[in-house]
This record gives structure tokens, sequence and C-alpha cells, in this order.
């Protein structure tokens, strides 16, 4: 009787279930971060006509979802804030301007791929003589969303054309070097969920800050092919 008392009063334990909730709720940006990551890396390994642009977009959606998770959060946005026009430029202010930076990047080429699907699609059904079927605007899409794909991978990095023009092949270098830095930034966004080490999350931003400046000069070239 005493036992089954004292139990009564005792505070409820989480349950394992609970636990990984309330983790997923903490680390959702991160989360989101990580598999926009791994489908962006995907893309730059399967070219297909199908493959690429279901990758993009798939990225795009991630990259979305995660980016408007961390600007929805007061702490991101005071954060932010208080680096641009108090000058408090500490750990917490980098640290989420790499993050919204990436998830920003990482957001735009998708989204362009999916406007050039359905621009090309509007075109075809204003210009066609007559209705098109939904396979037929399927077909209409994902074509168009293709040609997009392909611009946008095709994109070059003014940067590493620069640093490596001099090499005997720089094309390939410069893939090498798309395909790693796409890969480091998984690994960081992977780490980041299972470490909460601050000297070793600092160090992550850093490397994540760095593949965004040298990935930043893309941008200009992207945006045209994108829009």
């Amino acid at each position: 009787m005493i036992r089954e008392a004292t139990d009564k009063l005792a505070p409820h334990e989480p349950g394992w279930l609970e636990k990984s909730w309330e983790w997923v709720k903490e680390n959702l940006p991160n989360i989101l971060s990580a598999v926009a990551g791994a489908l962006a890396l995907a893309a730059l390994i399967f070219t297909g006509p199908i493959a690429l642009p279901l990758l993009l977009v798939g990225a795009a959606i991630f990259s979305g979802a995660a980016l408007g998770t961390r600007i929805s959060d007061p702490a991101v946005r005071e954060s932010l804030m208080d680096g641009l026009t108090k000058g408090e430029f500490d750990a917490d202010f980098f640290s989420n301007l790499v993050s919204v930076g990436a998830d920003t990047l990482g957001f735009v080429p998708g989204l362009g791929v999916a406007m050039k699907g359905g621009v090309g699609l509007a075109r075809a059904v204003r210009t066609g003589g007559t209705a098109l079927s939904l396979g037929q605007k399927m077909a209409v899409f994902g074509s168009k969303a293709s040609e997009g794909a392909r611009e946008v991978s095709s994109v070059a990095n003014p940067l590493l054309e620069r640093v490596f023009r001099g090499t005997s092949n720089p094309a390939v270098v410069i893939d090498s070097i798309g395909r790693g830095s796409a890969g480091i930034g998984m690994v960081t966004a992977g780490y980041g969920l299972v470490s909460e080490d601050e000297i070793k999350g600092q160090v992550g931003t850093g490397i994540d800050g760095a593949r965004l400046g040298v990935d930043l000069p893309v941008v200009p070239g992207l945006l045209r092919a994108a829009f």
C-alpha cells in the first residue's frame, strides 16, 4: 500500500516515445537540413532526366521547411537581429547565419526547377489547340523541369574556375570539390544531431561557413538559370 501510494506521488517519467518526439521537435531544423543535404548530394550523383529534377525539388522542399522552421524560432530571429542591428557577432549569430544561409541556398535551385516546369506547362496549356490530358500535363511539366534541372546543375562556380583554371582538367577537379562539399555538409549536419559539445559545434559551423563562402559566387548564375 505504501509503495503504491508513493508511486502515485512520484513525478511522471517520460517514455522512450515521448523522449524521441521531444528530440525530433528540438532538432527538427537540423533533421530537415540533413535530409536536404543528402538529396542535394544524390542530385550530383544521379543526373538522369527523371532523378535530377525530383532530387532538386525534394532538396528544395526540405531546405524550405528547415528555413521556415528556423526563422519561426524567436531565439534565432533575435540572435540575427542583434547581430545585424547591435553588432553582437557572437557564436550564436554566426551559427544561425550559416544555417539560414545554407538552407536558403539549398532552397533556390529546386524552386527554380519547379517554376520552370510550371511555366512550361502553363504555356503549353495556353497555346495548345486541344485540352491536355493529365498524363500529357505531367509529361510537359517533367520535360520542362528536366531542362531547368540541367541548366541549374551546369552552372559554373567562378571562384573555383579561377582557382583551378591552371590544372590539367579543371572541370573534374571542380566537380569533385562540389561533391566533397555536399558530402561534408551532410556529415556536419548529421553530426550536429548527435553531438552537444559546444566546441565541436563551433568547428562544424566554421566548416559550413567556409563551404557557404565557396558556394556564394554561384548564386548569380544559379538565379539566372533557375528563374
